[in-house]
C-alpha cells in the first residue's frame, strides 16, 4: 500500500529537474546552498542524481602556503581522498564540469619530497576521469613552475584531459617553458586564460611532438597577463585563433605587452565587442611610438614632457565592433605622473568614429598626501584632453561613462577607531567630491552620454600616514 502510494505521488522527471536546477542556481550565493542539494540527494535515486550533478559540478583543490611537510601531506591526502571518492561512485567523475587545482608550488613542494605532487600517482588518475569535464583551472600562487618538471605520466594526462571535446575553458596560471600546442591542440576550446605564462621552443617535452595542431580554433574569450610571448606563436601556429573573439582582458604594462595585445586586436578587429584593460601601468615609449602619437593623437611633445604612458601604436578606432572599453591604472608617486595619458592616447587613436557605448576608468592613487589634490583634478590637464575626445563626434554612440576613482591615503589605528579614517581625511574627502563633481563638463552636459562619478578613500599601506 505505502509503495502504491509513493508510485501514486511520483512527480514528473522534467518537475524534478526544475526542482533540483532551481536550488542550484538561485541560491548559489547562499552558504546553505550545498546543504539544500544535499538533504535534496537524501531523499530518493531520482533526487540523488540530479542533485549529485550539482554537488560535484564544481570540484576544487587548493593548497595552502606554507613550507613544512605537513601542508604537503595535506595536498597529498586530498587528491588520494578525491581519487578513492571518484572510484568508489563511478558516476560522479562524468558530473565534474569545472574542475580547479590551486596549488602554491614554490612553498609545498620540496626536493625530496617530489613524489607529494610533481610524482603525484592519483593526479592522472583523476585526469582521466573527467570525461565530461567542460572547464579546466590549474592556479599556481607562486612564482612559474616548470612544465618539465611534472612526472610524464601528470603531462600525459594532462594533455588528455585538454583535448577533451566537452572542454571549452581553460586557464593557467604562473607555469614557465609550457609546449605552446598545448594551447591550441583542441579545436574547441572557446575561453582561454593565460597568467605568467611563458614558452620555450626548446623545450626537451616529447610529448609535444604528437600533438596536433588545430587551424580552425577559434576563441570567443581571451586574458592574457604577463604571457605576452606566447602570442606570436600562437598566431604562427593557428592563424584564426583570435578572428572571432568578442572579449578581451590583458595587462598593457610594457611595450612587449601592448605590442601582443595589439596584434591580437588586429586579429580580432571585426568582432571584438569588450576590450578590459586590467592594467595599463606606465612605460617610456620607444621613438617610433613617440612619432606615431604625436601624428595620429595631434598632441606636441617635447623633450621634457615625455610621453609617459601613451601606449602606441594601438589603434581602437580600427575595431569596428567594439562597444565596451574598460581600463585600469594604478599610479604611485614614484611614476612621476598624475594622469594616465595612456587613456587618452587610446581613446583618441585613430581617426575613424567608434562605436563604444560604455567607457569605464578606473585610476587609483595608492599613495596620496594631503595637499596634493588641486594639482590631481583641477591642473590636471588631462582631465581636460579626456573631457574633449569623449564629448566629440568620433564617440557617437557613447552613452555611458563611469569613472572610478580611489585615492588612498595614510592614517593610523587605533583600538577603537580600526579602519575608520580621521576627521582630517573625511574632510579632504569632502574637498575632493566638490572638485571631481566639476570633472568631464563637455561630456555630462551632452543630452545622449550619461557621467558618472564614483569616489573612494581608503587606508592605504603605501602611503605615510598624516600627523
Amino acid at each position: 500500500m505505502a509503495d502504491r502510494e509513493v508510485e501514486g505521488t511520483k512527480l514528473p522527471p522534467e518537475l524534478l529537474d526544475v526542482i533540483v536546477d532551481e536550488i542550484s542556481t538561485t541560491m548559489v550565493d547562499d552558504p546553505d546552498y550545498k546543504i539544500a542539494l544535499l538533504n535534496c540527494s537524501l531523499v530518493c535515486r531520482s533526487f540523488y542524481t540530479r542533485a549529485s550533478g550539482h554537488i560535484f559540478a564544481k570540484v576544487s583543490i587548493v593548497s595552502k602556503a606554507g613550507r613544512d611537510l605537513e601542508v604537503n601531506n595535506i595536498l597529498a591526502k586530498k587528491l588520494e581522498d578525491l581519487y578513492a571518492i571518484l572510484e568508489r561512485n563511478d558516476s560522479l567523475a562524468q558530473r565534474v564540469k569545472t574542475f580547479s587545482l590551486e596549488v602554491c608550488f614554490a612553498d609545498t613542494i620540496k626536493g625530496s619530497d617530489t613524489g607529494r605532487f610533481l610524482d603525484n600517482p592519483h593526479l592522472p588518475l583523476i585526469f582521466d576521469q573527467f570525461s565530461s569535464i567542460s572547464k579546466f583551472e590549474w592556479i599556481n600562487h607562486s612564482h612559474p613552475f616548470p612544465w618539465i618538471a611534472f612526472s610524464s605520466p601528470i603531462r600525459s594526462a594532462l594533455r588528455r584531459l585538454i583535448n577533451r571535446p566537452s572542454l571549452t575553458s581553460l586557464s593557467f596560471f604562473a607555469v614557465e617553458s609550457i609546449p605552446v600546442d598545448i594551447f591550441i591542440s583542441n579545436g574547441n576550446l572557446e575561453h582561454l586564460l593565460l597568467a605568467h605564462i611563458d614558452i620555450d621552443e626548446r623545450t626537451d617535452d616529447h610529448l609535444s611532438s604528437s600533438a596536433t595542431s588545430h587551424g580552425t580554433l577559434k576563441l570567443k574569450s581571451l586574458v592574457n597577463r604577463n604571457s605576452a610571448n606566447i602570442v606570436p606563436q600562437l598566431l604562427s601556429k593557428s592563424p584564426l585563433i583570435f578572428s572571432e573573439m568578442s572579449v578581451f582582458r590583458v595587462w598593457m604594462r610594457r611595450s612587449d605587452e601592448v605590442n601582443a595585445a595589439w596584434a591580437i586586436m588586429q586579429s580580432a578587429a571585426k568582432t571584438l565587442e569588450t576590450l578590459d584593460i586590467e592594467d595599463m601601468s606606465h612605460f617610456r615609449c620607444t621613438w617610433n611610438e613617440f612619432v606615431y602619437i604625436s601624428t595620429y593623437t595631434k598632441t606636441t611633445f617635447t623633450p621634457d614632457s615625455d610621453p609617459t604612458m601613451i601606449p602606441g601604436p594601438v589603434d581602437i578606432g580600427t575595431l569596428t565592433n567594439l562597444c565596451h572599453f574598460k581600463v585600469n591604472c594604478r599610479i604611485a608617486s614614484g611614476d612621476g605622473v598624475i594622469f594616465p595619458w595612456g587613456i587618452y592616447g587610446l581613446l583618441n587613436s585613430g581617426s575613424a568614429a567608434s562605436r563604444i557605448e560604455n567607457v569605464e576608468i578606473t585610476i587609483d592613487w595608492i599613495d596620496c598626501q594631503i595637499g596634493t589634490e588641486s594639482r590631481r583634478f583641477v591642473e590636471e590637464t588631462g582631465w581636460m584632453a579626456l573631457d574633449e575626445v569623449l564629448s566629440g563626434s568620433k564617440f557617437h554612440a557613447l552613452q555611458k561613462v563611469l569613472l572610478t576613482l580611489k585615492l588612498g591615503y595614510g592614517w593610523k589605528t587605533t583600538r577603537l577607531s580600526g579602519d575608520n579614517p580621521p576627521h582630517r581625511i573625511v574632510s579632504v574627502k569632502n574637498y575632493i567630491q566638490s572638485l571631481v563633481a566639476k570633472m568631464l563638463p563637455q561630456t555630462s552636459r551632452t543630452p545622449t552620454k550619461m557621467v558618472n562619478i564614483n569616489l573612494l578613500i581608503y587606508r592605504s599601506r603605501y602611503a605615510l600616514n598624516i600627523d
